[in-house]
């Protein structure tokens, strides 16, 4: 793994373990999520693999607007980086490029 990769990988894995000690914060189903996507991430070799699912497992929560605040704000940073690093625009799978207002 080189290096960058390996930080990257840290820093996801660091920003994944603080938002499980916010569980008071956290719906059942993001904590289901982050930890099944936490040993994974952890365990795995191939980083992009793994976060393109955990992207992926987490959009049926975004596009229903089901995310805490906090989880939401983690997978746009994770879309962000994707982005930046294959040099893409709006979101192919959903053809969005904002998500909708959480419902109160």
């Amino acid at each position: 793994m080189f290096k960058k990769e390996k930080e990257n990988k840290e820093k996801i894995l660091k920003r994944i373990d603080e938002l499980l000690k916010s569980k008071s914060e956290l719906k059942s189903s993001e904590e289901e999520i982050l930890l099944d996507y936490r040993e994974r991430i952890e365990k795995s070799k191939n980083l992009e693999f793994e976060l393109v699912h955990f992207r992926n497992a987490l959009l049926p929560l975004v596009i229903s607007s089901q995310l805490s605040q906090e989880v939401l704000s983690f997978y746009k940073e994770l879309r962000a980086e994707r982005k930046v690093a294959w040099g893409e625009g709006s979101s192919l799978l959903t053809g969005i490029s904002q998500f909708p207002q959480k419902r109160k």
